[in-house]
């Protein structure tokens, strides 16, 4: 009986010291994998290897939080700092004494400047929505094309060249077309800008 006894209190002993506090340990760390963020914690007290082990949990998880608060901060203000440039080229692009519009790599405009506007007498959206080059003049259009695919090709340069423009109301206007390529930064090119001189 004293065998049983002794036997059953130790099973007792393991459970509440050992195997309990794992099973909270397991649980603790389970919740917060799962997303559960409510408390980065483990509560698991005591001056035994399993606290040990709890305590060191809760100091990398405090690392982890410093890191995440200081990712955060960085990330908040190159967000601000990208916004204020952003704002600063939009003022310089609409301030340009010249038209300004930029296309993708189908010629496609994905935008311009007020003066663009201007000179056009298409609005910007009417300009957005336009088929590709619709802007130059027919006759012209196959040799802009060409030094598109040129730039496109040898993705360096700038190209110019003369040609006529269309306006909404249908006139025509003769300028100076100058073109280049956009890359990005391992120089793969992603679009066109181009410049329009009234002459």
């Amino acid at each position: 009986i004293i065998g049983v006894t002794f036997f059953g209190v130790t099973v007792f002993m393991i459970d509440r010291q050992v195997l309990s506090r794992l099973s909270l340990l397991n649980s603790d760390v389970a919740n917060m994998t799962s997303g559960n963020h409510s408390s980065l914690k483990v509560n698991v007290k005591g001056n035994d290897e399993i606290a040990t082990l709890a305590q060191n949990i809760n100091s990398m998880l405090n690392v982890i939080d410093r890191y995440t608060e200081r990712l955060e901060v960085t990330v908040r203000d190159r967000t601000k700092d990208l916004s204020e440039n952003r704002e600063k080229l939009k003022s310089i692009f609409n301030a340009s004494p010249d038209a300004i519009i930029a296309m993708d790599l189908e010629s496609r405009i994905i935008d311009c400047n007020t003066l663009m506007v201007d000179v056009s007498g298409f609005s910007r959206d009417e300009l957005l929505s336009l088929p590709s080059l619709a802007f130059i003049s027919e006759n012209d259009r196959q040799s802009v094309f060409s030094q598109l695919s040129k730039l496109q090709k040898r993705r360096e340069g700038i190209s110019r060249l003369e040609c006529s423009f269309s306006k909404k109301d249908g006139s025509k206007f003769p300028g100076e077309l100058s073109m280049s390529l956009l890359k990005d930064p391992q120089g793969l090119g992603f679009g066109f800008v181009l410049i329009v001189r009234d002459l």
